[in-house]
C-alpha cells in the first residue's frame, strides 16, 4: 500500500519512511502511537521497522490496513479514546 507514497520524493511519507528506517533499532518492540493514522501508511512503516504501532484517527474508517486494530481518537470525547 505504501509504495506509491514512499517512492515519491514529493510525498511527505518518503521522508517519514527515510527517518523511521534510520532509527529502526530504536523502534524495535516499542509501542508507538500513530496519530493521526490516516490510511495507515505510517503504521505500516512502523510495523516494518519492528515497532508495535497503535493507530488512532478521528476517522478510522479510512484506515486501509487489514487485521490491524485502529481506534477512534477524538480529543473532545474522552470515552472514544478509552481514557
Amino acid at each position: 500500500m505504501i509504495d506509491e507514497h514512499v517512492k515519491n520524493p514529493k510525498s511527505p511519507k518518503f521522508y517519514v519512511k527515510k527517518y523511521l528506517d534510520s532509527i529502526k533499532n530504536e523502534l524495535q518492540d516499542k509501542i508507538v502511537l500513530d496519530v493521526p493514522a490516516g490510511n495507515g501508511a505510517t503504521t505500516e512503516i512502523l510495523l516494518e521497522n519492528g515497532a508495535k504501532a497503535e493507530p488512532f484517527d478521528l476517522f478510522p474508517e479510512y484506515f486501509m490496513l487489514k487485521n490491524i486494530e485502529r481506534k477512534r481518537a477524538d480529543i473532545v470525547d474522552n470515552e472514544s479514546c478509552g481514557f
